[in-house]
């Protein structure tokens, strides 16, 4: 456990504030001393970070059994993964008019 934090639980249960925990603008509730970055991110390195959190296209693949486009690793529409059947497959439903 942190002194810091020790020592902020100490004196919020016995009363005593001292002039540490008074005197930092950045501490939060207990006293516990807040992370502040050192300097500004420049728009360049700020940008560069965020470069890779764009939206992507996911990719497709056409199912060697039927010809259907589906996500790759995932299982078709009709239920084929890999050219084999795994989902068994769906009854038709008669719809009455």
């Amino acid at each position: 456990m942190d002194f810091h934090f020790c020592r902020a639980r100490f004196n919020i249960v016995f009363g005593i504030f001292s002039l540490y925990q008074e005197s930092s603008a950045l501490t939060d509730d207990l006293g516990i001393d807040m992370a502040v970055p050192k300097r500004k991110v420049s728009n360049s390195r700020r940008n560069m970070r965020r470069a890779h959190n764009s939206l992507q296209i996911p990719s497709l693949s056409e199912d060697p059994e039927t010809g259907e486009l589906h996500r790759r690793h995932h299982v078709t529409e009709s239920g084929f993964y890999r050219g084999r059947r795994v989902l068994p497959e769906k009854p038709v439903l008669e719809e009455e008019v």
